[in-house]
C-alpha cells in the first residue's frame, strides 16, 4: 500500500478563490437538491417516479464534484508569479497578433481553460514538461512568416 501524500497541486491565488467560492456555493446547493430527493421519496413509487431519479443524479453528481473539489482544496498550494519579465507559473504574457492583444496566463492544469476564447485573457496550462525551456527566458527570436501550405 502506498503511503506517500500527492504532489502539492499548483494554484494562483484567485484560482484557489474560485475553487473555494464553488465549494461552497455546492454545498449549499446540495441542501437544496436533498429536500427535493425527500418530496419525490414522499410522492410513492420510487421506480416510476421521475423526479426522484433526477434528484438523484443530481445529488450523485453534486457529490462527486464536492469529493474533487475537497481533494484540490486539501493538498493545493498558492504559488506566487516569478518576477516580471519571466514566463512562468502565474505569469501572464501579452501576444500581438493582426492588430489584437491577447493575453495568456499560465496556470496550473486544474484551473487553465484554453477553450474559453471569449474573454481577453486565456488561462493556459503551465504544463512541467514545456515550461522549463521557456523559464527566466526574456527574449525570444522574432516569429518568422510562412506562406500557406496546400493540403
Amino acid at each position: 500500500m502506498n503511503t506517500n501524500p500527492p504532489q502539492t497541486i499548483p494554484f494562483t491565488k484567485e484560482g484557489l478563490a474560485k475553487l473555494e467560492e464553488e465549494f461552497k456555493e455546492l454545498t449549499d446547493g446540495r441542501q437544496e437538491i436533498l429536500i427535493r430527493l425527500q418530496t419525490a421519496r414522499e410522492m410513492g413509487d420510487l421506480s416510476e417516479n421521475g423526479a426522484y431519479t433526477a434528484a438523484r443524479f443530481e445529488l450523485g453528481a453534486t457529490d462527486r464534484r464536492l469529493r474533487h473539489l475537497r481533494y484540490l482544496l486539501r493538498f493545493g498550494k498558492v504559488y506566487e508569479g516569478k518576477a516580471s519579465g519571466t514566463i512562468g507559473f502565474g505569469n501572464s504574457v501579452t501576444l500581438a497578433c493582426d492588430g489584437k492583444q491577447l493575453s495568456y496566463t499560465l496556470v496550473g492544469k486544474f484551473e487553465s481553460d484554453p477553450e474559453n476564447t471569449n474573454s481577453q485573457s486565456i488561462a493556459l496550462s503551465a504544463n512541467p514538461s514545456w515550461e522549463n525551456g521557456w523559464e527566466k527566458r526574456r527574449s525570444f527570436p522574432p516569429p518568422q512568416e510562412r506562406e500557406p501550405t496546400a493540403w
